[in-house]
This record gives C-alpha cells, sequence and structure tokens, in this order.
C-alpha cells in the first residue's frame, strides 16, 4: 500500500470505470435540474396549453355524462389530475435546493403518475394523448437512473444488466469519461452509513455493481453486494464483457444450449418461433445474487479522462480463475463461492473445489481479487 493509503495494485476495469462514470453523472445535481426541465416542459408546454383549448372549445360540455358525471372532462383532470405533476415539480424544486446541502432522494415520478393516472384523459384528443405518453415516458425514462443510484432498500438498485441497459444512452451524451482511484483507506462494510458521500466498490468481487452512498443524518447505508451467480457466472465465461447484455445473438444461443436450454425454452422460443431479443432479460431475471461485502471508496482524478472509444477498444475480457466444484484447482489461491456467503477460502493446488446444492445444479469458485 501507498504511503497515502493507495493500494497501486488495484484498478478499475473499464467496465468499473464506465460505472463509476455513470453513477457520477446519473447522481449530479445537473441530471436531476434536467429532469425538473422534462416536468416543467410537460406541464407549460402539453398539459397547461391544451387545458386551455378545451375550455375555450368547450369540451367539457359534451363530456359531462349522466352515469358517470364529469370524470371525463378537463375541469376533473384539472382539479384532481394536474396537481399530482405539479407536486412533482415542487418536490424537484426542493430536491434541487437541498442537493447543496449533500441530502439526496429518490426522485418521485412513479408515485406522481400513479396518482395521476387515476384520473380521466377522455377530454383529450387521442393526438394530445400520444403527445403527453411521450413527454411522460421520457421523464419515466429520466428518473430511473436516479432512483437506481439512491434506491432505498425496498427498491430496485444497480446490477450488472441495468448498468448495460442505460450504458448506450450515456455513451452517446460523452466521448471520454473521468479516471477513478480507489482508496483501499476508506472501507465500510455493507449496512453501515458512510461518512464520506460518493461512489464505492465491492472489496473482493469484480463482478459486483458499484454504488453510490452518501453520509449524514439520512445517508444512504451500503446495500448488499449485486453479483453474479452461478448461472451469471457461466453466462459471462461464455458470452464474454463486451457481448454480455448486447449481443442478442450470443445471449440467445447461451440460452438455447446445454446445460440451461430447458430452463429457457419458454422465455425465448414461443409458438410464434425464436425471439432472441428477449435473451438478455431472460437470463438477467436469474443471473444475480447478494452477498454482504467490505466496500472501498472510489476517488476521482482531478483533470484525467479516458475517451470510451480507447476504454471500448481495450475492454477485452481478463478472464479471471474459475473453479467448477469438484474440479482440482489449477492456480492456487483464494476463491470464493457467489451463492454462499462467507466461502471465501484458500485452494491448494491440485485440491478438489468443494461442491454443495445451488439452484442451478452447479457450483463455481471465483477468484478472489484481493489475494491476502
Amino acid at each position: 500500500m501507498d504511503s497515502d493509503g493507495l493500494n497501486s495494485k488495484l484498478a478499475l476495469s473499464p467496465w468499473q470505470q464506465k460505472q463509476a462514470a455513470m453513477l457520477t453523472y446519473f447522481s449530479s445535481l445537473e441530471y436531476l435540474i434536467s429532469l425538473h426541465t422534462l416536468v416543467t416542459r410537460l406541464i407549460d408546454g402539453n398539459i397547461d396549453p391544451v387545458l386551455d383549448q378545451a375550455k375555450s372549445q368547450g369540451r367539457d360540455a359534451v363530456l359531462v355524462d349522466e352515469r358517470w358525471g364529469t370524470r371525463d372532462t378537463s375541469q376533473n383532470w384539472s382539479n384532481n389530475g394536474w396537481p399530482y405533476l405539479k407536486g412533482l415539480q415542487d418536490l424537484l424544486a426542493k430536491q434541487i435546493a437541498e442537493r447543496p446541502l449533500g441530502k439526496y432522494a429518490m426522485a418521485p415520478v412513479n408515485e406522481s403518475f400513479r396518482g395521476m393516472d387515476q384520473f380521466s384523459l377522455g377530454w383529450m384528443t387521442p393526438d394530445e394523448e400520444d403527445a403527453f405518453d411521450e413527454e411522460r415516458q421520457k421523464i419515466s425514462d429520466w428518473a430511473s437512473p436516479i432512483n437506481y443510484t439512491m434506491a432505498d432498500r425496498m427498491s430496485k438498485a444497480w446490477n450488472d444488466f441495468y448498468f448495460a441497459c442505460h450504458y448506450p444512452a450515456f455513451a452517446s451524451r460523452f466521448d471520454r469519461i473521468p479516471r477513478f482511484r480507489i482508496r483501499t483507506d476508506i472501507a465500510y462494510p455493507t449496512g453501515v452509513i458512510p461518512k464520506q458521500t460518493g461512489i464505492y466498490i465491492a472489496k473482493d468481487d469484480p463482478h459486483a455493481a458499484l454504488q453510490f452512498a452518501w453520509c449524514g443524518k439520512h445517508g444512504r447505508e451500503l446495500r448488499q453486494a449485486t453479483t453474479f451467480n452461478e448461472l451469471g457466472l457461466d453466462a459471462f465465461a461464455a458470452v464474454g464483457r463486451q457481448d454480455l447484455w448486447f449481443s442478442d445473438e450470443k445471449m440467445f444461443k447461451f440460452t438455447t444450449s446445454p446445460p440451461y436450454a430447458k430452463l429457457f425454452h419458454e422465455d425465448v422460443i414461443w409458438k410464434d418461433g425464436p425471439h432472441p431479443n428477449l435473451a438478455p432479460s431472460a437470463v438477467a431475471r436469474r443471473a444475480f445474487t447478494k452477498h454482504d461485502s467490505e466496500w472501498y471508496l472510489l476517488e476521482r482524478i482531478e483533470g484525467e479522462f479516458d475517451s470510451l472509444a480507447d476504454l471500448e477498444t481495450s475492454e477485452t475480457v481478463k478472464v479471471s480463475p474459475r473453479i467448477t466444484g469438484g474440479e482440482k484447482c489449477v492456480e492456487p489461491g483464494f476463491y470464493f463461492s457467489p451463492s454462499r456467503p462467507g466461502s471465501r477460502r484458500y485452494l491448494a493446488k491440485d485440491e478438489l473445489a468443494p461442491t454443495f446444492d445451488t439452484e442451478y445444479g452447479q457450483t463455481f469458485w471465483q477468484w478472489d481479487a484481493g489475494q491476502t
């Protein structure tokens, strides 16, 4: 370890660096302000003008129904649906004002939209409703990365698949991303609120999704590591880092080859034929497990960047040693099994790797990045 508390032997993989850059962006004030702008645009540029037009055209006069009353009128939506949208705008404005104080929170978009959905849009024309739905979808899509980043215990957080889903849009906005160093002198276990706000990387699991946590009275504690289980490791080894989740063809081949063909058959082969485009999500639903971990803080290196183009070409799959249960260990060292918390152990050369019952019938032992 260096004198400044850094371990020069530990470095981020290109994919981990991309995750760190995405978390930096999605947790930024700039990104939150953009969400508020989208909501404001929906109100000022879509909803309010259409409400005004509905009023000027007297639409409500023909929408009042003897059975349903004013349910489908613009006035009903204005009185009951509009406040949910305005409330979302105000809550986001409050989050923006509190961000410099170190306060972070999920964006309450889904809750606001569920409330709004209780009230009929029957007062809109089909074209107006389509335009409304399009703008609304943009808001939902923009909010999802915030909520994965700020997720509480009951909400979905980042995993390898979710990062892959959001990476193309992220990469379309940036030509380069910052470099980071691993602060091995700043470490916290799962379940603890860290004293430093930032991005954290699992100490001993190269496949665990990075996460964002913040300090303070209402800080977010570090979650369990979300990583590959045996099936996920098998998919990673079969498809490769660059094509995992991104290549429908290779993912489909994985799902239709032994030993998983029977498991995935109904997911990817329907009565009307094969659906390779469904293979990535089908694998993702079964590819992950969680375990407690130690977490290191990442520190951004000021003024240092890597181009995404260079990272794409350098992202070769560095296959760490992996042993299937019952096989002999070829490279001695510390290994762990993703499906068995606390399984980290030393395996000597030619030692048989232990086996135990797993959901998918095989036990895999993954090389531990921290060989101490």
